[in-house]
């Protein structure tokens, strides 16, 4: 457990030039020092490539090894980042025989994408098959439910553990690879125990073409360093059909600037632990209290990056008409509760309260199930009282160590004031991992500009998580964005690609 003290009470755990700069002089050490020169302008992408390419029958399509282009009346497929795996839907004739499980390859502009048949029992004179990417043999109806736990298994990092539950599927894995902790359980489908493993640090899995799977950052260049890649193409009214005119769609951020996101053994006991000081004023004391939820903590060491620390004293405090509401006849105090003194109902009376005198629970609970309503309660807590003297720098860290490899870490930068609500993620238990998914968190909880466009489909590989610019003099949108969705659709005449971009604001 880690809490950070700072005069201003808001640390940054990464530091980024300002945007559009980049370092001029070497850094030797991290830290606040150094100069920074203007970036040169990104370069324009070049304009080739884009000749479209019609009809169905440009785009080779195989069944079980079988070319059937020719039997093809239509053909669409789609990728988007809110599924791990890419679709696609043939329209064939009745008599085409085509079962579950078999394999069909679309060539897309020079690229195969390997699928697997899903559902063939479309009906009428033309039927639809629909099929899922080739990766898909890690989930239903291709693959059981499993269970993992860090008592049967001797994976220490997400990493080994991701590459063992794929098996025999390629995995690229293009996260931080953080340390589990001791006691940790997935169940579900492989790919259902990657998609847990991954979203605790806010990642995504994407299956590619040839089969295999991508973990990779939901924001592959996060939003405040976007402007400075070089985007692979410019989507503008220029570049879309001429009957498809672009469509934006903006949506407004939470305007958080830190997130805490805590990594620990779920079964660790840790305390609860605040600063006396709002303000904590450089040079002087600072007092931390922790708030054990057992009457006999845990050995465990304390440490401080900057200055020293002593415990001074344990100490009873009386917590009096605390406001809790009541949702199916529980509630949690903010303290744990050594003794329960009184209680009165505001307004409804949801009868007599229910407290487990387990040493010091905070949960209580109605006689009567199901009771909603607004209660004031008194009782006592115990805390220890820490000080911290001797700082010189203007942020440092108290915390604890009880050998179970808790850690937290407050992730924060220049926008935006507010702070997210705290985040627990039993799967981590290191730094990496914790800033990994603190700023991935903060980053899906910017503003940002949805830009829809229907494109010629051209040899240029726009997929989910690449940069493109959106170009929009009408709308007056401009901008580096990640394309999150394509839909390709192959017809005897024409062919189109859709595409979603998110640009942030």
């Amino acid at each position: 457990m880690l809490l950070l003290l700072a005069k201003e009470q808001i640390i940054p755990a990464l530091v980024h030039p300002p945007t559009g700069w980049q370092a001029s002089d070497p850094v030797d050490a991290p830290g606040p020092s150094g100069s920074w020169s203007a970036l040169p302008a990104p370069v324009p992408p070049a304009v080739a490539h884009r000749a479209p390419i019609y009809a169905v029958t440009n785009c080779p399509i195989t069944l079980n090894g079988v070319d059937i282009t020719r039997q093809v009346e239509r053909c669409v497929t789609t990728s988007s980042e809110s599924a791990v795996f890419g679709t696609c839907e043939l329209t064939l004739p009745v008599g085409l025989a085509v079962s579950r499980g078999d394999s069909v390859v679309v060539d897309l502009s020079g690229v195969p994408h390997a699928y697997l048949v899903e559902d063939p029992s479309g009906e009428g004179p033309a039927r639809t098959v629909w099929c899922r990417s080739a990766a898909c043999v890690l989930d239903e109806p291709h693959a059981a439910e499993i269970n993992l736990n860090g008592w049967d298994t001797p994976y220490t990092t997400a990493s080994e553990l991701a590459a063992a539950i794929c098996g025999t599927v390629a995995l690229n894995w293009q996260l931080p690879s953080w340390s589990l902790p001791s006691r940790w359980e997935l169940t579900g489908t492989p790919i259902e125990c990657l998609q847990t493993l991954v979203a605790s640090v806010g990642g995504i899995l994407q299956s590619n073409p040839n089969g295999s799977i991508t973990a990779r950052k939901r924001w592959p260049i996060r939003p405040p360093d976007l402007s400075g890649a070089t985007p692979l193409t410019t989507i503008s009214r220029a570049t879309a059909l001429d009957d498809s005119p672009l469509t934006v769609k903006p949506t407004s951020g939470k305007g958080y600037g830190s997130v805490t996101v805590y990594g620990y053994d779920p079964a660790a006991l840790l305390p609860d632990m605040e600063v006396e000081e709002s303000s904590p004023a450089l040079g002087s004391p600072v007092h931390v209290r922790l708030f054990w939820p057992t009457q006999s903590p845990p050995e465990f060491s304390p440490f401080v990056t900057d200055g020293s620390t002593t415990k001074l004293s344990s100490a009873d405090l009386v917590v009096s008409a605390e406001e809790l509401i009541f949702e199916n006849g529980a509630a949690t105090t903010r303290y744990p509760i050594k003794r329960l003194h009184s209680y009165k109902w505001v307004g409804a009376n949801g009868g007599e309260l229910w407290w487990l005198e387990d040493g010091n629970s905070k949960e209580l609970s109605t006689i009567t199930p199901g009771v909603r309503g607004i209660a004031r309660v008194t009782y006592t807590t115990n805390y220890e009282r820490w000080q911290l003297t001797g700082q010189t720098a203007e942020k440092c860290l108290f915390g604890i160590d009880v050998g179970q490899g808790q850690v937290s870490a407050l992730v924060s930068y220049v926008s935006g004031g507010s702070v997210a609500p705290a985040q627990t993620a039993p799967l981590i238990d290191d730094l990496s991992g914790c800033i990994a998914a603190g700023t991935a968190y903060l980053d899906a909880n910017r503003a940002i500009v949805a830009v829809s466009a229907l494109l010629p489909l051209t040899t240029e590989p726009i997929v989910p998580g690449c940069t493109v610019r959106a170009d929009d003099t009408v709308s007056g949108v401009y901008g580096n964005g990640k394309v999150v969705s394509t839909t390709i659709t192959l017809d005897p005449v024409k062919t189109t690609r859709a595409v979603e971009v998110q640009v942030p604001c």
